[in-house]
């Protein structure tokens, strides 16, 4: 006879011609919902990855909220046009204390502790990192479209600046016959979406760093954009920060 505890766990598992007919099928089934979760979420981040075609504008939408907040992911270190901002979260909050008295607090960075539990955690990393990040995608996300129009636009501008200076001096004044473009369906939606899930994180976060008198929340968007490459070893130029403050939103209960 052999010895059973030397032989490995999987000779000593019976095999599963070999189990009750209900284990076989339940066992079938579960294979089947995960080659199809798969399926579908391979088929969804392939099309998220995909240039700008008629099937990607058709399915945009359902194609983001699948991959939002949780699953996006950015490929602009091997694009064309790589990472040349950072961009972060702060919120503040207004407090009703003991004495039923409201303050507001100073913004505190949500950003910054979110990144570093992640880069500490990193075997078992929460997703905390994951849901400023995506939220901070989402509330500054631009069209395709729309993007490609308004960076056509700002080349003919410019281009017609040059021709005006040429043809009429230092004092030329640049033509500005292209109206402004507004937001698009898809940056609204992703706008609307991206308030809900503000609201909801800078609610959390403002709790666990002020306590449960946070009666509002602020959210204060910041883009720091990298000085050019040719200003890099300039220790005066630090790059540009720009901030965007939402609308006070109610905390969620």
């Amino acid at each position: 006879m052999p010895d059973l505890d030397a032989l490995p766990l999987m000779n000593r598992l019976p095999p599963l011609a070999n189990a009750p007919p209900r284990v076989r099928i339940l066992t079938a089934c579960a294979a089947v919902s995960l080659l199809g979760l798969f399926t579908v979420h391979f088929a969804m981040t392939f099309v998220y990855n995909q240039p700008l075609n008629p099937v990607k504008l058709r399915v945009g939408d359902t194609v983001a909220s699948w991959m939002h907040p949780y699953f996006a992911q950015n490929w602009n270190l091997f694009a064309p046009k790589p990472i040349n901002e950072n961009r972060g979260m702060l919120v503040r909050a207004r407090v009703r204390g003991a004495d039923r008295r409201v303050r507001v607090t100073s913004f505190y960075d949500m950003t910054t502790p979110a990144n570093r539990d992640a880069q500490e955690r990193r075997w078992w990393p929460s997703r905390r990192s994951r849901l400023v990040s995506g939220t901070l995608q989402m509330l500054t996300y631009e069209d395709p479209v729309a993007l490609t129009i308004k960076e056509t636009r700002t080349r003919l501008l410019r281009e017609r600046g040059r021709r005006a200076r040429t043809t009429s001096g230092p004092d030329g004044q640049v033509e500005q016959g292209l109206a402004g473009i507004p937001p698009t369906s898809a940056e609204r939606d992703y706008r609307r979406r991206a308030m809900i899930l503000a609201e909801r994180l800078a609610s959390l976060e403002a709790t666990r760093q002020f306590g449960d008198g946070v009666e509002a929340v602020q959210v204060r968007v910041v883009r720091h954009a990298f000085p050019r490459f040719s200003r890099r070893d300039l220790s005066d130029d630090t790059g540009k920060v720009t901030f965007e403050d939402l609308p006070w939103m109610v905390r969620s209960r």
